[in-house]
């Protein structure tokens, strides 16, 4: 359950950067040295004009804080 949790916090922000129309398709190889400037602008970007994905109230926070915790200890005690 934890494990999906993290996942769907991923393709949030995986969909937050493929709303940029240039960074939702397949890029040419000439453009692999700039992907990660290409990358970092658009989250810039969202990060500063568009909704957060959390709004990180307290209360949230501590019950994110306590999944986090007892998900480590559950992936502990499996190993």
């Amino acid at each position: 359950m934890y494990l999906l949790q993290i996942r769907w916090v991923v393709k949030s922000a995986n969909a937050l950067i493929k709303r940029w129309e240039f960074l939702d398709r397949t890029m040419p190889t000439s453009q692999v040295p700039y992907i990660a400037d290409y990358i970092k602008k658009a989250c810039f970007i969202s990060n500063k004009y568009f909704p957060p994905l959390s709004t990180g109230g307290s209360q949230t926070t501590c019950i994110e804080r306590d999944r986090w915790e007892k998900g480590w200890r559950d992936l502990n005690t499996r190993m």
